[in-house]
């Protein structure tokens, strides 16, 4: 029950993670993440209370595993992009299983 707005009674969320399949540019200030996708995990921390965002993209060449930033919306919120290699999947769920633990 929300009550009409807010976090849902009784219930706490601390991550959040989806997933993409577009292609990131590291020339670019926010690595070409789409304002769109930025404006839905910023609703995900405002709307639930999620302190920590992550969202996943297929790797590329060139990008750094992941990216770390410091995002405000009405709470700070810090948001990990991480670039995950589909053919080898096997360190991006190792980096799962370490934020459930």
């Amino acid at each position: 029950d929300r009550g009409g707005q807010g976090k849902p009674a009784g219930r706490s969320i601390g991550r959040s993670a989806d997933t993409k399949w577009k292609i990131l540019d590291k020339s670019e200030s926010k690595l070409g993440v789409a304002q769109s996708d930025l404006y839905q995990m910023q609703a995900y921390a405002d709307r639930y209370g999620v302190s920590e965002l992550v969202l996943i993209y297929p790797s590329q060449s060139g990008l750094k595993r992941a990216y770390e930033l410091d995002y405000l919306g009405e709470g700070k919120a810090h948001l990990t992009i991480l670039s995950v290699d589909v053919a080898k999947p096997e360190p991006a769920i190792g980096y799962f299983k370490s934020l459930l633990a």
